[in-house]
């Protein structure tokens, strides 16, 4: 019996000794396995951090690189660019003062033309004026000459009439003759007058005549200047 009960002791504190060294070897295998989880969690983690400073730094550069190689060529555009401007603004500059010398040209050859022609058409004008003023003058001076003469000749007719009438009457008919001659001056005062009027009327119209003749003359002129003008400047369009 002893024998029995050292035996299932002996068993019980063997089975005892043998599952608590089965947990302390799982514990520390347990613990093993977490200290190589945590380890390679945390190599994991730095491994991250240094590819993920690695690929920032990377990028860093490649933006610096990339910054430097893109202002280096925008530095080459930019001095293309200006140089093409600068040849651009000569190129244009050279063709407004071609265009400038053109323009100048024809207008100061256009003045010149227009004033040649306003030069002949003043000619012109005088020219009309002078021969219309002469023929008017002259006219006038063989008008006031017919009329002078006519006046001579009546009051010459009159006077050998009423010299005539003297010579053959008496002194009875003095009175009648009085008469006559106030009657014979009357008349003559009368027709003298009518004349005059008659010479005045005459001559205001043949002067509106002449004023209407330069008038349509000048319009005349004109137009033909207007016309020309008009012209020229179709050509020259």
């Amino acid at each position: 019996a002893a024998l029995n009960i050292q035996r299932s002791f002996r068993g019980h504190t063997g089975r005892s000794y043998a599952s608590e060294t089965r947990a302390c070897l799982e514990s520390k295998r347990r613990r093993q396995q977490a200290a190589i989880d945590i380890q390679r969690a945390w190599r994991g983690y730095k491994q991250k951090q240094v590819y993920q400073f690695t690929v920032d730094q990377a990028v860093q550069i490649q933006s610096v690189a990339r910054g430097m190689i893109v202002r280096d060529q925008l530095g080459r555009d930019h001095a293309a660019a200006t140089d093409i401007q600068s040849a651009w603004r000569g190129k244009s500059a050279v063709n407004a003062y071609k265009k400038y010398y053109a323009a100048r040209t024809i207008q100061a050859a256009w003045r010149g033309k227009f004033a040649h022609i306003e030069y002949m058409v003043y000619l012109a004008e005088i020219l009309a004026a002078t021969l219309i003023q002469s023929a008017w003058r002259g006219f006038v001076a063989h008008t006031d000459y017919i009329l002078t003469m006519s006046d001579i000749v009546v009051a010459q007719k009159m006077a050998r009439r009423l010299l005539a009438c003297k010579k053959t009457t008496s002194v009875r008919n003095e009175r009648a003759a009085l008469n006559i001659q106030r009657s014979f001056r009357g008349h003559t005062g009368r027709s003298y007058a009518s004349e005059t009027r008659a010479c005045l009327e005459s001559k205001r119209r043949r002067q509106q005549a002449a004023i209407d003749i330069q008038r349509a003359w000048r319009g005349y002129k004109q137009k033909q200047v207007y016309q020309f003008t008009v012209d020229q400047a179709v050509q020259i369009q």
